[in-house]
């Protein structure tokens, strides 16, 4: 190869090592200022509201394989939800 070949290859090797370093850095610093904003950002911590304990001693029950406790329900027929509810079909214009 000639001089001139490569002395461009190597010219064209450190600016791509460069130009590498270069997004390197920029993206360790959108990195640093992505958590700096993560971490200033405020988490609403809901709270759970308190489980009414219930006694199913009446009920028939099992214990599941994860360890948890199910009422088991008769088959037949039952009535789901709180009872009838009034839809209204009114419809928007507009």
């Amino acid at each position: 190869m000639s001089r001139g070949v490569v002395l461009a290859i190597c010219i064209t090797m450190a600016l791509l090592t460069i130009l590498t370093m270069v997004a390197l850095v920029i993206e360790s610093k959108k990195s640093k200022e992505l958590r700096e904003r993560t971490r200033l950002i405020q988490t609403e911590v809901a709270t759970v509201p308190d489980m009414k304990t219930v006694d199913y001693s009446s009920f028939e029950t099992i214990v599941g394989g994860d360890g948890r406790e199910m009422v088991l329900i008769p088959g037949g027929s039952f009535t789901m939800g709180e009872g009838p509810r009034v839809i209204s079909t009114s419809s928007r214009s507009g």
